[in-house]
């Protein structure tokens, strides 16, 4: 699947090492990808762009 860098994935999961391999896994898929640790920091990361 080619996403051409297109598709933005925001990752939010309070489990470091299963948010740092779900990043890595879509990102080595052409994906961008940001992560938050909880709410506040998904909050902050969609508000911020």
């Amino acid at each position: 699947m080619s996403t051409g860098g297109a598709c933005h994935i925001l990752v939010v999961d309070d489990d470091r090492e299963l948010r740092a391999l779900v990043g890595k896994y879509l990102g080595e898929h052409g994906f961008r990808v940001t992560q938050a640790a909880n709410g506040r920091e998904m909050m902050n990361a969609i508000e911020v762009g």
